[in-house]
């Protein structure tokens, strides 16, 4: 299956500055650029339907940039692009009914763009990362809470972190009026991501998976 929408994969994005920012980048006042894509995170989807069924689904392909400076962390960029036919759900119909004139749209606007405008750290290792979200050409303020911790690794091969970030959306922002009463307005959005950081990069201890 194919595996991109909205925003367990804009994720990777956030997983990859929360990664970073766990980590002490001490003497490097020069920023680093990370390239992000589909291969170390997901974007999932989740809506219900009648009020009740459980709709869910993710977007395959996707790809972004990560733009870090250590010494100014307020100036940390990121940019992702995904890939609006990738979007997948294990209900049938469901995937071609979003891909559609009645939701994204895929075929007139295939790319859903999410650029960052602020990164902002908050209290138990969370963060609250703000942007912009471009859905079928129309741009809209957009909020993720990201939450990162460290669960395993070490030594030599580096340290694995695993960040996760949460969000909501209603989809009538965006043009996406179908089914209104059938599918819930509401959509949230879940963006998770496994990084491995280099040796010596160790995040700030936290709770394991439970």
């Amino acid at each position: 299956m194919r595996r991109p929408f909205a925003v367990h994969r804009y994720a990777r994005l956030a997983a990859l500055v929360l990664a970073v920012l766990m980590v002490s980048p001490a003497g490097n006042a020069a920023a680093v650029s990370y390239g992000v894509d589909e291969h170390t995170g997901s974007i999932e989807f989740l809506t219900r339907g009648l009020g009740l069924l459980p709709v869910h689904g993710d977007f395959g392909h996707f790809m972004g940039r990560l733009d870090l400076d250590p010494q100014d962390l307020a100036q940390t960029r990121i940019e992702v692009d995904v890939d609006a036919d990738g979007i997948e759900s294990p209900w049938p119909g469901v995937a071609p009914r979003l891909r559609s004139m009645a939701y994204l749209d895929a075929a007139m606007f295939p790319h859903i763009l999410f650029r960052s405008t602020a990164m902002t750290p908050g209290p138990d290792r969370h963060f609250t990362l703000s942007g912009v979200l471009t859905i079928r050409g129309v741009a809209r303020p957009q909020q993720l809470d990201v939450t990162a911790m460290r669960i395993g690794g070490g030594g030599a091969d580096g340290t694995v972190a695993e960040v996760v970030a949460t969000g909501t959306l209603n989809r009538s922002d965006f043009g996406m009026v179908a089914d209104d009463g059938l599918v819930s307005d509401v959509i949230r959005l879940t963006i998770t991501s496994r990084i491995r950081l280099p040796s010596g990069a160790v995040p700030a201890p936290g709770p394991g998976p439970a």
